[in-house]
């Protein structure tokens, strides 16, 4: 309050001082002295934030014209794609505008679509090279659909070089890109690169590894759009063999029984709650239990719960018959078993489906 004072009211504050300073008392004397040292202290510091606001605007000013300049020199349709390829979603709604943009363009057009996308490409292409394969491929794909014209060749050509530089990019980085989802719609441009069999190596070696739901969707995808060469089936064999023994082994897994269901942490509250909780927590066959309780108690609960391994905890239903579901997950709970079930019944239905494909294409 006392430096606020002083900065609201300066002139007041001064002849406050002057006032005191015709005071015979030592002690005031000091004060005075004193609060003085403090003004001056606060106008240096004033001075010194006027300063750093004052280089702060200019910089602002600085960067906004730069920004204001590289709006001014795109055109509205190179706007359309940049802001298309510098969104990361991957939202439906995303593709179809992308590829009514295309169709809606010249192959001139999209050249210089192609362009900004590569100017665009090195300051994100960590963030998402998936992105940019999927959304060329969509491109690349509805360029096809274009009315001849004297850049008809040229297209193909520009877009196919920029994927393959983000494809060399995404193999050297060996990771498997979470949004690298839509493998049928990547496919056709990688086999008009002749890149089909690097790419197969990449899809069965990435890290994590792809779920075996989307090689078929590639297997597929590969079939579907035709054996162009030796090459494309040499790689659509090695994802297909990679599949069958990857999901053989799974449904060969022995399923991990039930066991001791006993946890370690307990809870140091006293509440009934928790009795009952630790209760449950050292019961070695109870997988389960539910706490029909108000939101204060539920949360409550989830505190106490939160910092414990291998417990999942969560509020279901609807107003005051809301309640907490607390179970123990893991290996050797039953819930643990029951996925293992499901999931060996979804790779036997896989695993018939690549066995088919494995059959069609040694005929």
């Amino acid at each position: 309050m006392e430096v606020l004072s002083t900065i609201k009211k300066p002139r007041l504050f001064v002849n406050t001082i002057q006032n005191v300073s015709y005071c015979n008392d030592a002690e005031e004397t000091s004060n005075v002295i004193t609060l003085r040292k403090k003004l001056k202290d606060i106008n240096e510091k004033v001075e010194q934030l006027r300063k750093e606001l004052h280089s702060a605007e200019q910089e602002s000013i600085s960067v906004t014209k730069q920004l204001n300049n590289a709006i001014d020199d795109a055109k509205p349709l190179l706007t359309r794609f940049r802001e298309a390829f510098e969104r990361i979603n991957s939202h439906q709604n995303l593709k179809k505008s992308l590829i009514q943009d295309v169709l809606a363009s010249t192959h001139e057009d999209v050249l210089k679509a192609v362009e900004i996308i590569e100017q665009t490409y090195p300051r994100i292409a960590g963030y998402s090279l998936d992105f940019f394969l999927r959304n060329l491929s969509s491109i690349y794909c509805a360029s096809k659909k274009l009315p001849p014209s004297k850049h008809h060749g040229e297209v193909p050509q520009s877009i196919l070089k920029l994927t393959k530089r983000i494809f060399d990019d995404l193999l050297i980085s060996g990771e498997r890109h979470y949004w690298l989802n839509d493998l049928d719609e990547i496919v056709p441009i990688i086999m008009d690169l002749d890149m089909l069999p690097v790419f197969a190596g990449y899809l069965i070696t990435a890290k994590p590894a792809f779920d075996f739901a989307e090689l078929l969707i590639a297997s597929q995808t590969i079939i579907s759009l035709g054996l162009k060469s030796n090459d494309v089936a040499i790689g659509l064999r090695r994802i297909i063999v990679h599949s069958v023994r990857g999901l053989r082994e799974s449904i060969q897994q022995p399923l991990d029984p039930v066991g001791d269901l006993t946890r370690a942490d307990r809870s140091q509250c006293g509440c009934a709650d928790c009795i009952k909780l630790n209760d449950f927590m050292s019961n070695s066959s109870e997988g389960d239990i539910i706490f029909r309780v108000d939101s204060d108690r539920r949360w409550h609960l989830h505190q106490v719960i939160s910092d414990w391994k291998n417990i999942g905890h969560l509020s279901s239903g609807n107003g005051v018959a809301r309640y907490l579901t607390v179970s123990k997950t893991g290996v050797g709970t039953p819930k643990h078993l029951e996925d293992q079930k499901s999931l060996k019944k979804k790779h036997s239905e896989l695993l018939t489906q690549f066995l088919e494909l494995q059959m069609m294409i040694s005929d």
